[in-house]
């Protein structure tokens, strides 16, 4: 039922449901709509309880980045007034007896009584319970009294305690706490144990924040009223919500359909019909041969830990269609029983006929025993045997220990790997011989693998110089400005001043030149690989934090293709591979260009930084092409790359022509 709007606000009709409590109302959004009102009957998808109604507003837009949910709020404190610095002096030696929190025991027993109500009239109602500033300490309170014998069947209906700017807040693990911590109601333990406790304190906020080096200021204690829509981002996906979602997937193909919510702890699924032939439920996944064009699957969803009285309904709509990349493209980045990365993968070279492809990853089920137990923040190298379908872990150093691993290169035949670590070191390893090797890295960050594997050209204080495997001797090429080497080692990459130059190194001459295209002044050039013949590069170009990249023609510095996140060259050949939004295109000097990759469809990603698979935009596209132009490893995310690539963080992938 809706009700009519009065001065851009959404008001339901009464119910008894909120006899003797503040008006039910739907908080706006701004920027949007209202918050949807509540089911016929008044009944909502989830009720908000709210103590303090400062940035109530936030929890609305939080929930309803979740599609179709129906918010309602129930105030139960009003706001109140704002701190001053001298007021916060107050309340460190007064603590809850400071007249800021004189109603916090009243907020706190009319929060109970809403909860209660809410839970004998809308059995299915989500309830949310929460506040800000003295109403966190209110919502703690009452969190605690639905322990208590008479109301704790209320606290099953519950699927949050979400706090702002909370006083009480326990220290955090960058020692941020509240100026309270320890004097208050402590957070239950069934909220704490069942992970519904999401607090978002600011540490600018000299409530919550932590202990200013320098006392407070009015002008600091703005900042506890100045919580955004972005201070619960990601919590929503920890609900039993109900909702409809559409997933992409591959007709014909094997799928495994992580089922929402993903966060949710103790989630148990029941489809409400029998699923198409071919598709099953198993826990909390989806799995099967995904039909052609579009199936509708319909679950109920309990959790055993998170408001355990409330049942949701979940709608899959499982869309398929034609896959995304060419024809001939496979998943590289497959680990543990055939499952893909569980984290984040980048490409970073290809063997010359194209069986191996090295990579690096954040991933923990690539290699057997190369567990973590938690998300790993710096990625290790990889290489993955086409022949084989194994993966090996490659990043190890001298005395066989694992370590992180960055900027790989193959040799032609996949034996040998460069890689450099996060410390400033860099190693040869040899995949037959099981051997690592530390390789001089001079002071640049430049470097370039030789095509048999036993040669490293690099950059030291401005002059190139280049490393014999087998002797160890470093040998001095006589030039400055180095960039990159052509795999056959013939050839130089040299820039200085924006001027470009290919020195050959066996007629030890100049053999093109020219000026880089100018940039603005807060970009620079640099050049990243050069042709076995010396006639092309990948230009690379870095302007602030961005980069982007193209192949350029040295004769004429004529472009080859517009600016991608990252190219590659063909060092062999005339073509290059370049990764753009969501394409990879495979082209050729003067020729044709031929589509990889294009368009690839993702999942709802409303969950945010906290799903556990999710990655921003810290990994950008990357591309690398073989020696001959026959075979692309490129990253993306998405559901219907290519058979079994059913997940929603980037992997790398490798397209072979036939």
């Amino acid at each position: 039922m809706r009700g009519g709007a009065r001065g851009g606000t959404t008001w339901l009709a009464a119910t008894a449901l909120v006899t003797g409590l503040a008006a039910v109302t739907t908080a706006p959004v701004s920027g949007a709509s209202t918050a949807a009102s509540a089911k016929p009957g008044g009944c909502p998808d989830v009720r908000v309880v709210w103590a303090g109604g400062r940035a109530r507003d936030t929890v609305v837009r939080e929930l309803r980045r979740v599609p179709g949910q129906r918010v309602s709020v129930t105030a139960v404190a009003p706001p109140s007034r704002e701190l001053t610095a001298d007021d916060l002096d107050d309340i460190r030696s007064q603590g809850l007896r400071h007249r800021h929190f004189a109603d916090w025991r009243a907020h706190a027993r009319r929060a109970v009584v809403a909860v209660v109500r809410s839970a004998r009239a809308c059995p299915d109602a989500l309830v949310v319970l929460g506040g800000h500033s003295e109403g966190a300490v209110a919502a703690r309170a009452a969190a605690r009294q639905l322990a208590e014998k008479d109301p704790r069947s209320a606290r099953r209906h519950v699927g949050g305690l979400w706090l702002l700017g909370d006083p009480l807040q326990q220290a955090d693990d960058d020692g941020a706490q509240g100026v309270l911590a320890g004097r208050g109601p402590a957070v239950p333990r069934w909220v704490s144990r069942s992970g519904m406790l999401v607090q978002r304190c600011q540490w600018t906020d000299p409530v919550c924040g932590g202990r200013p080096s320098s006392p407070a200021t009015d002008d600091d204690l703005s900042q506890h009223y100045a919580y955004d829509e972005y201070s619960f981002y990601g919590a929503a996906g920890r609900l039993p919500v109900s909702e409809t979602l559409r997933w992409p997937a591959i007709r014909g193909a094997q799928v495994r359909v992580p089922l929402f919510p993903r966060n949710l702890r103790g989630a148990r699924f029941r489809a409400m019909r029998r699923p198409p032939k071919g598709l099953r439920l198993t826990g909390t996944h989806l799995v099967g041969k995904a039909p052609a064009g579009r199936t509708v699957i319909t679950l109920e969803v309990r959790s055993s830990v998170v408001a355990p009285a409330v049942r949701r309904v979940v709608r899959v709509v499982l869309d398929a269609g034609k896959q995304a990349a060419a024809r001939g493209t496979v998943l590289v980045s497959r680990g543990v029983e055939g499952r893909p990365a569980n984290g984040a993968s980048w490409a970073g070279d290809v063997s010359g006929d194209g069986s191996v492809v090295a990579y690096t990853s954040t991933a923990t089920n690539l290699v057997r025993g190369d567990r973590s137990s938690g998300k790993r923040d710096r990625g290790r190298a990889y290489a993955w045997d086409a022949g084989t379908g194994r993966t090996e872990l490659v990043s190890i150093d001298a005395e066989g220990r694992a370590i992180s691993g960055y900027g790989v290169q193959l040799s032609d035949s996949g034996r040998y790997v460069l890689f450099d670590d996060p410390w400033g070191d860099r190693w040869l390893r040899d995949r037959v011989a099981g051997t690592s090797t530390l390789v001089p890295v001079g002071t640049g960050d430049r470097a370039t693998l030789s095509l048999d594997g036993r040669s490293v050209t690099f950059a030291d204080g401005g002059t190139a110089r280049r490393w014999n495997a087998d002797t160890g001797a470093v040998l001095d090429l006589g030039v400055t400005g180095f960039q990159a080497a052509s795999p056959n080692g013939r050839y130089l990459a040299l820039v200085e001043k924006g001027i470009l130059r290919i020195w050959d190194t066996v007629a030890a001459t100049v053999v093109a030149n020219g000026e880089l295209p100018a940039e603005p002044s807060f970009c620079y050039s640099a050049v990243s690989s050069v042709s076995d013949d010396g006639r092309y590069v990948v230009h690379d170009r870095f302007c602030d934090r961005d980069g982007a990249s193209r192949p350029l023609e040295v004769a004429g510095m004529r472009p080859l293709g517009d600016w991608g996140y990252d190219a590659s060259l063909a060092t062999a050949s005339r073509s290059f591979a370049v990764a753009g939004i969501d394409t990879v295109t495979l082209g050729q000097a003067g020729g044709e260009t031929r589509r990889i990759l294009a368009g690839p469809r993702r999942y709802p990603d409303y969950y945010g930084y906290e799903a556990d698979l999710t990655v921003g935009e810290d990994v950008p596209a990357s591309v690398a092409v073989s020696p001959e132009g026959r075979a692309v490893a490129f990253t993306d995310v998405g559901y219907d790359i290519a058979p079994g690539a059913y997940t929603d963080v980037e992997q790398v992938y490798l397209w072979s022509a036939r």
